[in-house]
């Protein structure tokens, strides 16, 4: 780990400032939204536009890295950012929000795709695992302190959308800054969904379950809390505690489906899902501690579905293509994200508050009764042949180019990152 972290301290400091903003905006728009007396379905429709924008990035945004260059383009990227954010408090109308968040949700993606593609030029064959688990930590831990920059001013006015704008133009002195070796092209194809679901229908399915999952409680958890009467701290630490369940019980679940059946593991955290949403929304403002508690359940099951979901699928699939597939599922993932919000809106819109948690549960029971479904239509992968659990990061498909289990060719990525290099 030493000799790892000085490779990779700037980008990834420049990664975490930039997260702590897209993790304040991300919350303070959902909430400023319920003060402006928008409705559920359009605070979907907002909230979804974000993971619209990001999934067209993730389709876009090399082109940009390509055309303009890494350092280029990450300003660039900011700059959007930047604007999206600070334009917020000044059109205070849903379909210039509507706008803005898709701008961010393209110019995230962009940023996201420049801090991978560097990181995985400068990390090794020997220290790629490691530098993907502290990209893990980086986003887990950003998007949780930047909650708690909810609490430093009045949501309705200008100064936390000021502040989050800064943080991300922040983020550009360390990546500006640093020394690390500037990346050539990179690898961004993917498998199509018609091979992925040949390949593992439950891959694809649990991926697009998480997106669902994951987007619609990442989306519409400020809105419930601020209806149930949470105050800004308690909204921060109930997202928050979600946030830490995911990275606390990420290893546990995956290392113990490296040893039973993955589809076993995915039916547990599919119920695992549902009972805690279930009891939230049974909950909902009778105990702050006990919702905390739920929270924590209930985001180590769901923010742990997707890396189950691609450990299982990459069981099926040759290792030189595991990158690849990877990035398709991360699509269907995008897709889930970008429905997930407006599709909870909706629950909430006719059920109240407690709305968003029986939408969570709906999902996750749709997941585990197909994930027992496949456990009738083929046989399980031996233990021994299975490929070892990784915890991915719900971001861009350069990020799996980190993931140790695929075949990396050090000799030639060194070639495609040195400019002076001739083919």
């Amino acid at each position: 780990m030493r000799k790892v972290l000085p490779s990779v301290t700037a980008l990834l400091l420049g990664y975490l400032i930039l997260v702590m903003g897209h993790g304040l905006v991300s919350t303070l728009l959902s909430l400023r939204a319920v003060v402006e007396g928008m409705s559920t379905g359009v605070i979907g429709l907002i909230v979804s536009s974000y993971y619209a924008g990001f999934v067209v990035g993730t389709l876009h945004g090399g082109r940009v890295i390509g055309r303009a260059g890494h350092v280029r383009a990450f300003a660039a990227f900011a700059a959007l950012a930047c604007i999206s954010i600070l334009a917020l408090p000044v059109f205070v109308d849903a379909t210039a929000w509507i706008v803005m968040r898709l701008v961010a949700g393209y110019a995230l993606a962009g940023l996201s795709m420049v801090t991978e593609s560097w990181l995985n030029a400068t990390a090794s064959n020997e220290n790629r695992g490691q530098v993907l688990s502290l990209y893990g930590l980086v986003i887990y831990l950003g998007i949780g302190l930047g909650q708690y920059l909810l609490v430093l001013d009045d949501i309705e006015g200008y100064a936390l959308f000021s502040l989050a704008a800064a943080l991300f133009a922040f983020a550009l002195v360390p990546v500006a800054m640093t020394r690390a070796t500037s990346p050539g092209g990179e690898d961004t194809s993917r498998f199509g969904f018609r091979a992925l679901w040949t390949l593992s229908p439950l891959g694809v399915v649990g991926c697009l379950t998480s997106g669902l999952i994951v987007g619609g409680f990442t989306g519409m958890a400020p809105v419930f809390g601020k209806e149930i009467g949470l105050d800004n701290a308690s909204i921060a630490t109930f997202i928050a505690a979600a946030l830490l369940g995911g990275f606390v019980l990420q290893y546990p679940l995956g290392r113990l489906s490296d040893r039973w059946d993955r589809r076993w593991v995915i039916t547990i955290s599919g119920i695992g899902i549902g009972l805690a949403s279930l009891a939230m929304a049974t909950l909902a403002g009778r105990g702050e501690w006990g919702l905390f508690a739920l929270s924590f359940v209930f985001g180590g099951f769901a923010y742990t579905l997707y890396s189950l979901s691609i450990a299982h699928a990459n069981d099926f699939i040759a290792t030189s293509d595991l990158v690849k597939a990877s990035a398709g599922l991360l699509l269907a993932f995008g897709i889930g994200a970008a429905i997930g919000p407006f599709a909870a809106s909706l629950f909430m819109g006719i059920l109240a508050p407690s709305g968003l948690f029986l939408y969570t549960a709906a999902a996750a029971a749709l997941c585990t009764i197909f994930a027992i479904r496949r456990m009738t239509a083929r046989a399980a992968v031996q233990a021994g042949e299975r490929e070892p659990f990784v915890a991915l990061p719900q971001r861009t498909a350069l990020a799996y180019q980190l993931d140790p289990r695929g075949e990396h060719d050090e000799s030639a990525r060194e070639t495609a990152s040195d400019p002076s290099a001739t083919g």
